[in-house]
């Protein structure tokens, strides 16, 4: 089971104040959803069903790439990870 999502990365120049949404589609739910480095808001957190959606939030120009990373619940040894990045400068 194949996830995908808005895998293109993201980039402005003025990120405060902005909010980044991607969906979650594919693989097993449910869905966790974090940041590194931390710093930013993910909400929610934990996607429950394909097709759901998150905002990612309180980035900072300046802040340089954030990595948003997707774990589905597919458990261990199936288990897939995803990312996408955004960059603000």
């Amino acid at each position: 089971h194949a996830k995908s999502g808005t895998s293109n990365p993201a980039s402005s120049n003025a990120c405060t104040g902005k909010t980044f949404n991607f969906v979650i589609t594919g693989g097993t739910e449910p869905y966790n959803v974090s940041l590194t480095p931390a710093g930013g808001t993910v909400t929610p957190p934990v996607v429950n069903s394909s097709g759901g959606s998150v905002a990612v939030s309180g980035l900072a120009t300046g802040g340089g790439v954030t990595t948003v990373i997707v774990v589905d619940g597919g458990g261990t040894g199936r288990q897939q990870t995803r990312t996408a990045t955004i960059t603000c400068n």
